[in-house]
């Protein structure tokens, strides 16, 4: 799949699918890019950009629209199942009202089990779920970082509410 493919894909709001918008997709392509490996979890826009520079990168999402997409498997937050890999980053774009943060840090804790060292973590979350989503994370230095995402069709009012966290200093890339 190319970006120009990904232009045309209808967002699947059924299930909390959202797409970046061009500034955000260039900021976070920035910040994977330093990355050898990559994993993105939820996040088709990133994988998308990402494979179109002749990335190497895994995209685990339940879409099944992405299987055309190199790397991409089928997965669900809901119901994870460990991947094998040694991804040096994770980034997720989990879907906040389906979502809790129980099960959120189960999967990201199961993802990382399947590799040799604990991944750099990245999640777009909701400023207001901030303590909370930066306790449960504690062990990877979760901190907000930058200005606030940006969706191709989120209300400006919601996207002023979600940012990327992540840790402050990178262990592998970053």
């Amino acid at each position: 799949m190319r970006p120009e493919e990904l232009a045309q894909l209808s967002e699947d709001t059924r299930h909390e699918q959202f797409f970046f918008d061009a500034p955000t997709t260039r900021r976070l392509l920035r910040l994977a890019g330093a990355y050898r490996d990559p994993l993105m979890v939820c996040m088709p826009t990133l994988a998308v950009h990402l494979a179109a520079q002749g990335r190497r990168v895994t995209l685990l999402d339940r879409d099944r629209r992405f299987r055309g997409l190199a790397g991409h498997q089928r997965w669900d937050l809901q119901k994870p199942h460990m991947v094998f890999g040694d991804h040096d980053a994770l980034f997720v774009d989990p879907p906040f009202a389906n979502i809790t943060l129980d099960e959120l840090a189960r999967a990201v804790d199961l993802l990382a089990g399947g590799m040799p060292a604990r991944p750099d973590v990245y999640i777009c979350h909701l400023r207001e779920r901030e303590a909370g989503l930066c306790a449960r994370f504690a062990a990877d230095g979760l901190q907000r970082l930058g200005p606030p995402l940006g969706y191709r069709s989120v209300a400006a009012d919601t996207q002023a509410r979600i940012h990327l966290f992540g840790p402050a200093a990178p262990r592998h890339g970053g």
